[in-house]
Order: structure tokens, then sequence, then C-alpha cells
């Protein structure tokens, strides 16, 4: 791998006012990453995975509470989805679950009802579909659903957790898809999870609730006849609100894991004997609301992870197979649609891609979809996040490099308060984790790279404020041996690696502000330098490049100067000197210095970021050494240092700058003339002191890494990719009058994304639809003609913006419904006036208006039991001789139906 060497300057502490940011092109690591989104229904609590279509690949559904509904979502054996279909079941679904209830090799769903007191099951066909679900009474609000076969009997039963009545329903299976009535067994308190488990070895399944105010887990053992013995309580931590099964410690006996909404796991050691040790806790995000179970990292120990409601992300804890688990790195889900947050409800894990990884879905409480994050070969999941140093070090200046030779890009930063460096490796996915951190010089304010002992592999250099700097060997695995120190001037604040004399040597150059001159250090050869060489510039020099500016060969040097507002060159002499400086004027405190070939000219152009006036002033070279008036271009406030990259792949080179008071990164896009277009700003951390450029994630786009001094991390911005539309909507549809249409549309794409759906207007020109239309899926109720027309979704990501290929919606009318009564024509829209009925014999009812008539009648109610008559024509004429509640409905060609209603008296 080729690495780049960039020389980053420090910050001192500086106060100023804060500017908004402007998203654009940059994708922020505190952003969601490429992850897929289907569309489901509104707020998918509850999520289940299962083969619905039995070709091998694992499929989804989702409970969606608010919409009454389960959407069922079939994998395309590439971790993306097929459009959502949606099964009506009881109102308020929380909780969902997959398993065969009739015993015909087909997967069959489960829903438990919270609004309704009951479940719904619904029974699969083997090709994606379910029927139309019967319901099943238990408890009062439940909340959540357990499988298992409790009797004995080989037929699957069902246990659920009412939160309302505080126990716990036990539904025995009749093999068929049907179910007895519920037996109810007490808990301590208000169960909002249940899971089954052998908790006592004796191969009968018992069941475990979280119940959510007691801050314990319920413990029922099994008598074997599938009755369930009084509840054992075991202390959970505050709130446990969902929770797993599995054997952590690799014992054989099956441990427990509660998500507790205080920001932590409890896990509880099983015994074998159906009792638990003592609670050992492990911090998650903000008020965990899921947790689900599987070996995410492949090393035969099973792991967590864990849906965090409040702060919107998912924590990944991986398992040691002794019942601990390690550092938890989160994984964010972002905000989406209106700019309302989307938090994480009903963690499920699963090989969606194919690729031999468990992967994560989770849906999204108050959204119309679930998040799908690809796992990433074990090393973590496809996500945005900044990348913390230890606490207080202050990261002030950072550097890139490929410091343990595995070709993917890592970074060093120097840490003012640390007092030393952290060493971050890269993932190759546009991840990096802190690896180390290592004692270095007191309060180091640059940093620089470079192989200085010849053995192949990159070492760090840093400034110490004492007047030295530090060099540290790398040992190739993204460590650094103890610091070797070598004095320069007073108040080093910058340092440049170069050849200066030609041997093949990395040498180094230290801009020193107290002394107001440059350190030239000459290397031996073995990593050593020699005594230093000074050359004055001017007044608090803050930056310093090398380049050839002259064109002669040999390397010169370039050095802003706060206070004298200008530039020094120092032209060398391919011997290690340089001669005397001459300067070239900028704008008001140029504090960070970097050189580029900004006009495609092949000479070396200079760039000065100045915290002055809040610019940057570009001096362009007239191929001699000398260089032109400043152009100066406004950026974000405070901008500390600058860096050079061609971002757009237009072969011009850009600019970007580290904007200190208002938390961003500007960068400018260069028309390859020496200009540039205005700046667009991107958020990063807090206080960002120094950027570089780097391809973090192998896409061959250059990203960009900041390093934060005031939030204590390091912010990855990676170049956002293109927009990718996995599904586009339906190319036209045709619906009844007064039906719900929703059309959604999968994209594939880095958030944050905005969406605005529009319909053409007259002449075919698109009108917006406005706010009410800016997600992803375009929903309509209740339609009418006035809905008639053509649809299409644009969607942005700040720099690209697509639009979907056009949706057609037809709305048909609902048929007008005549009557002949008695020879008497009656109009009706719903509601049938009283018919009355002769004393004895029939009368005759005559429907018009449509090509398919239906007729429903309750004709008696006995021991609460409905006597019913129902039939069909296509004429339209029914004889009725029987009082009670008479139903019709017409249907006309296009399949639209109306249903009237009225009492038949006598």
């Amino acid at each position: 791998m080729k690495t780049i060497v960039y020389t980053l300057s420090l910050l001192g502490l500086l106060a100023g006012t804060a500017q908004t940011a402007f998203g654009q092109c940059f994708v922020n690591k505190n952003s969601p990453t490429p992850f897929l989104r289907p569309a489901v229904g509104n707020s998918p609590l509850s999520l289940a995975v299962g083969d619905f279509n039995g070709d091998g690949k694992p499929d989804l559904v989702t409970a969606n509470y608010n919409t009454t509904t389960v959407s069922v979502l079939l994998n395309n054996g590439s971790g993306g989805f097929a459009a959502n279909t949606d099964y009506t079941v009881g109102s308020g679904p929380r909780g969902v679950v997959v398993g065969d209830f009739n015993a015909d090799g087909k997967l069959d769903l489960a829903t438990a009802n919270l609004n309704n007191n009951n479940i719904s099951v619904l029974l699969g066909n083997g090709n994606g579909g379910f029927g139309t679900h019967a319901t099943f009474a238990v408890g009062t609000q439940p909340t959540a659903i357990a499988l298992g076969d409790f009797n004995g009997d080989g037929k699957l039963d069902l246990a659920i957790a009412n939160i309302g009545s505080g126990n716990v329903s036990v539904l025995f299976g009749n093999g068929n898809g049907t179910f007895m009535a519920h037996t109810t067994f007490v808990v301590v308190s208000n169960p909002y999870s249940i899971a089954a488990g052998d908790f006592n070895g004796d191969g009968k399944l018992d069941l475990v609730t979280a119940t959510l105010p007691s801050g314990t887990v319920s413990v029922l053992l099994n008598n074997g006849s599938g009755g369930f013995g009084a509840s054992t309580d075991f202390a959970a931590g505050t709130s446990p609100f969902a929770l797993t099964v599995g054997d952590f410690n690799a014992d054989g006996k099956p441990d427990l894991a509660a998500a507790n909404l205080g920001g932590y796991i409890s896990v509880l050691l099983g015994n074998g004997s159906g009792g638990f040790g003592a609670a050992t806790n492990f911090p998650t995000g903000s008020q965990p609301k899921s947790v689900a179970v599987s070996d995410f990292n492949r090393d035969g120990k099973l792991d967590l992870a864990v849906g965090n409601e409040s702060s919107n992300n998912i924590s990944v804890l991986l398992g040691t197979g002794t019942g601990w688990f390690g550092a938890t790195p989160n994984y964010s889900l972002g905000t989406y649609g209106f700019g309302v947050a989307s938090p994480p409800r009903g963690v499920v894990a699963a090989d969606f891609n194919g690729d031999g990884w468990p992967d994560l879905a989770t849906g999204c409480s108050g959204a119309f979809f679930v998040a799908v994050l690809p796992n990433t070969a074990g090393t973590g999941f496809k996500t945005q996040t900044d990348f913390s140093t230890t606490s207080g070090r202050s990261p002030i200046a950072v550097v890139t490099g490929d410091f343990n030779s595995d070709g993917k890009l890592d970074a060093v930063t120097a840490d003012f308060f640390g007092n030393g460096i952290s060493s971050f490796r890269g993932a190759g996915d546009g991840m990096v984790g802190l690896f180390n951190t290592y004692t270095a010089g007191i309060q180091p304010r640059a940093i620089a790279t470079g192989d200085f002992n010849s053995d192949g592999k990159p070492d760090v250099v840093s400034t110490d404020a004492v007047g030295k700097v530090a060099v540290q060997f790398g040992t190739g695995m993204s460590s650094f041996g103890a610091a070797a120190y070598f004095t320069v001037g007073s108040n080093p604040s910058s340092i440049a690696v170069g050849d200066f004399n030609g041997d093949g040597k990395p040498d180094l150059a230290v801009a020193n502000t107290g002394d107001n001159n440059v350190s030239i250090l000459i290397n031996n050869g073995s990593g050593a330098f020699g005594a230093a060489t000074n050359f004055a510039t001017g007044t608090s020099p803050k930056s310093m490049k090398v380049g050839d500016f002259n064109d002669d060969g040999k390397l010169d040097l370039a050095v802003a100067n706060q206070s004298t507002y200008n530039v020094s060159v120092l032209f060398g002499d391919g011997a290690g000197s340089f001669a005397a400086a001459t300067n070239f004027a900028v704008d008001a405190d140029p504090y960070f210095l970097a050189v580029g070939d900004f006009n495609g000219d092949g000479k070396p152009d200079l760039v000065t970021s100045n915290i002055g006036n809040h610019n940057v002033s570009v001096l362009l070279n007239n191929g001699s050494g000398g260089f032109g008036a400043p152009t100066n271009l406004p950026v974000g406030i405070t901008p500390t240092a600058v860096a050079v990259g061609d971002f757009n792949g237009d072969g011009k080179q850009d600019l970007v700058t580290a904007n200190y008071n208002s938390n961003t990164v500007s960068v400018l896009v260069g028309n390859g003339a020496g200009g540039f277009a205005a700046a667009i700003n991107y958020p990063v951390g807090a206080s960002p002191a120094d950027v570089a450029v780097g391809d973090f994630n192998g896409d061959n786009k250059l990203d960009l890494i900041t390093a934060n001094y005031n939030s204590h991390d390091v912010t990855i911005l990676l170049n956002a990719p293109d927009l990718s539309i996995v599904t586009q909507p339906v190319a036209s549809t045709v619906v009844c009058e007064a039906n719900l249409v929703r059309i959604p549309v999968t994209l594939q794409a880095l958030a944050p994304l905005t969406y605005q759906w529009y319909k053409d207007g007259p002449g075919g020109v698109p009108a917006s639809m406005g706010g009410a239309q800016q997600t992803q899926l375009l929903s309509l109720g209740g339609v009418t003609s006035a809905q008639n027309g053509v649809y299409r979704l644009v969607i942005s990501n700040g720099c690209t913006s697509l639009t979907t290929t056009t949706f057609n919606l037809t709305v048909n009318g609902l048929p007008t419904v005549t009557l002949l009564v008695n020879s008497i024509t009656t109009p009706v829209s719903n509601n049938i006036p009283q018919i009355p009925l002769p004393t004895a014999g029939a009368i005759n009812i005559q429907a018009f208006g449509g090509a398919f008539y239906e007729r429903y009648q309750v004709l008696d109610r006995i021991n609460g039991f409905e006597i019913r008559q129902a039939d069909s024509n296509t004429t339209g004429l029914f004889s009725v001789n029987t009082p009670g509640l008479f139903s019709l409905t017409v249907r006309d060609a296009n399949g639209c139906s109306r249903t009237v209603q009225g009492q038949l008296v006598r």
C-alpha cells in the first residue's frame, strides 16, 4: 500500500463562536452507514426470522404495533428483501414468533396483541404467504410469546407474558393450528418478556420472564405435564425489559441475559438445577429494550447484540466463553424521515446475505422500516461512529499510514493532554478501533510518520513542549516502542519529513514557534538524528511543509508564520542546508499550511488556513520558486488545519479545512485552474484541531479523518458513494376507492437521506406533495379518484439525487347500488332502511349496480351462537322471509365492492 505522509500541526486553546453546519457529500461517522432499510408497517416493535418460502434463505416478519399488521419480507439471497406483504392481526401486536403449528412442514406465525388481550395465529402456505388470522384469548395486555412443547405431546405450545394481569398464559397446541383455552401461572409482577429453556436438566422446557418493576427474572419449572410450579425470582438489575437464554460460559447449562433500562445487560449463570447465580452487569447504550444471541465473530463463543432505544444504537458484546463479555462497540442507526429518531426494537440475528457470518436486523420504533446491518466478516458491523481515545487525552494532530502492514489504512494521533500518542487500527471498511496508547513527549502538538530506521516499518515522530521531538519506532503491528528524544528549539509546533541531504534517509524539519526558526535534524540511517541546525523564519512559525518549489530537484521548506501574516520559503541546497527565507504575504494569522498543484502546471502551490479571518489563502507557484498574490476563500470558523486531495475524482485537487470553533470541516472543490468553489461544511466532533486524508474503506475514494480536541476522539467521514435503489416502485396499480395505498422503495446508501414524493400535475409537470410525503414509503389512505395520477420519489444524500421510476395509480369508484323491494326502487349507499316482511311468506329483493352479489343474513341466535345464511349470484335477486340483520355486497366488473346492510322486520 502506497502511503502518503501528511505533516500535521498543533492547536493552542482557542475561543470563538459557533457556526451552522451544512451537510453535503461526505458522511459523518456519527451518521448511519450503508445498511438496508426495507419498508414495513408502522412501529415494528418485534421481529422474527424464518424461511417462509422454503428457499433456504432467512426471511423476516415484523409485528407492527400501530398498523395492526405483520409485514413479511422475503430474502433475495444477497441480504436484500422483496417489498413487504402485510397481513392483518389483532390490535397492538407487540410480539411475533415463528413455528409450525399445524405440523405440515411450513412455518406459521403467532402475535401477541396488547390491545385485544389475545393472540393471532396465521398459518403459512409454504410459498411465503399466510392465511387469515385466528385469535385465541390470553391474559390482559400480552406483550411477548415463547414457543415449546411444554406438555411433551410432540405439538408446539405457546407461553405468553401478560403485563396487565401479571401472569403467564400457556396454550397447548392441538397440532392442527388451533390451541386449547389458556391456563395461567402467576409471576411476581408485570412480565414484559418471556423465554423457554431446560433450566434444571430434566428434559422438560421451563419458562423465565423479565418482570419490569420488580428488578427480577422469574423462573417457572415445568412439572412434565405442562404445569408449572411457583416462580422463583432472581435479581436482575434495574427494570429488566427483555431477556434471552444461552450457554455463555460453555458449561452445558443454560444461562440468562436480561436487558435493563438502566443501561446494561445482566448475565446470570445457571447452575443446572433451576437456580442462577448473582447477576454480572455489562454496560450498553441507553435504555436497552431487546437482545439477541449469536456468535458474531465465529470464535465458538456466544455473543450478545442489544438494541438501545434512547441512544438509538445497537451494542455488540463479544463473549469470552466464561460468562464474561468484552468492551461494547455501538452501531448507530441514525435519524431518518422527518428528523425523528427511529429507535431500535426487536433485534434478531441471522445470516441474511449468505456469507456465513451472522448479521443483525432490528425494527425501528415509530418508523415504517427495519434496519439490516451486515456483519463485516466478524470485524464489526457497517455503521458510523466516532472513535474515542481514552478520556481526557485531547487529540490535536493526526497522521495516517498502514502501521500493521495489512493493506488497510490506520491512524495515529498526538494527544496534547495525554502526553503521548494513540494508535488506531483500521478495519478497511471505514471503521478504526483504538489499539493502544503510548507515552511520548510533554503536550505534543504535531506528529509525522516515516521509516526512520530503514526496517520497512513506518515509525512516528511527535513534538515535545520542552524543546524536543520524540521518535518512536513501529513494530509493524500498530504498536510503537519507547520514545527517543532529540533537542530542537523552543515550543516546537510542526514537523515535516524529507531527505534534505540526498542520502536516501528521511530527515526531520521542525518549526519552533518560540524561536522563530526551523530546526533541521539529519538522520544517521539507524533512526538517530544529529544535532539541530537552525534557520530563521518569520515570527511565530506554526506549520511547515516540504516541496521542490524552484524545480531544482532539491527539497525546500515552506513555513506559515502566524504573527507576520506570511509564508517563508527556504530553498534547500541538497546537502542539508537552506538559504535565507523569502517571504510571501497571506491573510491574517496563518495557522497551517499544505502543498498541492492547484492549476495543473506541475508546480507545487501553497495554501494556508488563516484563523484571523476564517479563510484560506491560495498562492500559485510561478515556476522559479516565487508565488503570486494570495487568493482568499472563506471557510468555517477558526480553520486550524488544511489538507489537499481529489475528493470528487475529477483529477483536480480540492481542499479541506478543520474548523475548530464550528465543529466542522469545509470542503472546497478545485476547478483545476487555481480556483475553488464555495466551501461546503460537514459536522464532526468537538473542536477539530487537525484533518488528514486517506481511503479508509477501500473504495478508491478519499475519505477524511479529524482529531477532535474537546470530544477526545477522531471522526471519520466517508466519501459518499452513489445512491442505489434496490427496489423501484411498482409500475402501476389499480385500486378501489377508500383503500389504503402503500408504495415502498428499498434503498442502499449512506444516510442521512432526504425524500420527497411528487405527483404529476397539469401537463405532466411533477409537483411536490409536501411534508406529508417525505419518507421512502408513499402512504395514501382512503383514496379517491383525486389521487389518480403518476407518482415518483426523489432521494438525495446531499450531493447526489436520484429519481425512482414512475408509479401510476388508478382509483376505481365504488358501485352505485339500487334495490328493488316490493317493486319500490331504493338507491342506497351504506345502510338499507328497515324492510318490512309480510306476516307469512317471502319477499324478493332485487339489487342492481354490480356484476356479482353476495347475501349474508343472521337468521337466529341460540345460546350465543349465530345461525347464518350466506349465498351469492350474478343476478342480484334474493328471496328473504326471516327477520334479522341483512347484508348485501355488490361487486362490479373492476372488483370494487360496496356493502349495504339493514334490518328485516316482521
